[in-house]
């Protein structure tokens, strides 16, 4: 059953702990255990993916979180938990979730590696890597890709259940488990509150070894370093 609002969960919390009307519960408490479920689905499942961009600047290899984001948004990626990959875009419409002709996939790299990069070199990035909640690219754009974009796919860890998009409907269950065992753990009916966490524990590591499993190459050829040296010249 999908969920669609904090209402429903609410309804459907009360029924599991047979406590139809506020006693030892308010809404407020279930609410609040409603969104440590969304975040903890975020935080420990990775199972919030999402995708937002950001325009390039001259010289500029470092974007903080905050700064990647849409037109009209404020808070950027800040509540990024991982960045799975970047795309570099030189015009069409970013928002897309393909790529189009003008745009490809960068390498992921190791901020040690750089060390091996050309120095003075800016152009078109071609490599990207996470560090101190900053997204860095090499190389640094030239003039020549002021107004392109960069698109970052990332792992979302919400602060409330109905912050963005919210839950997808296929976790809305994990959240009324996960509010259900809270409630009983309140109650010290730690029997009930451990057979609910491991139902939620359970679904959350299927879900998270089903999304993270499915990203891995069909063959291991596909993992080979790739060839830096015509970005290097060594």
């Amino acid at each position: 059953m999908a969920y669609n609002d904090e209402s429903e969960l609410i309804t459907q919390v009360r029924r599991l702990i047979n406590e139809p009307s506020a006693l030892m519960h308010s809404d407020t408490d279930i609410v609040s255990y409603i969104n440590r479920a969304a975040e903890d689905i975020g935080r420990k499942g990775l199972l919030i993916e999402k995708y937002e961009a950001t325009t390039l600047a001259t010289s500029q290899a470092t974007y903080a979180f905050s700064v990647v984001k849409a037109a009209g948004t404020t808070d950027g990626i800040v509540d990024a938990v991982k960045v799975d990959a970047m795309f570099y875009w030189a015009g069409g419409n970013f928002d897309n979730k393909y790529l189009a002709s003008s745009g490809y996939a960068l390498i992921k790299s190791h901020p040690r590696q750089t060390g091996h990069n050309s120095t003075g070199t800016e152009g078109p990035p071609i490599e990207w890597w996470v560090e101190n909640e900053e997204l860095h690219i090499w190389p640094p754009p030239s003039s020549s890709e002021v107004g392109h974009f960069i698109q970052v796919l990332y792992h979302e860890k919400p602060d409330t259940y109905n912050e963005g998009s919210g839950i997808p409907p296929y976790l809305r269950e994990l959240v009324l488990w996960y509010a259900t065992a809270k409630c009983f753990e309140k109650e010290g009916k730690y029997g009930h509150h451990e057979q609910y966490m491991s139902i939620y524990n359970n679904f959350l590591a299927f879900f998270r070894a089903n999304r993270m499993l499915s990203k891995i190459p069909d063959s291991k050829d596909m993992m080979q370093t790739p060839d830096r040296t015509q970005y290097t010249g060594e």
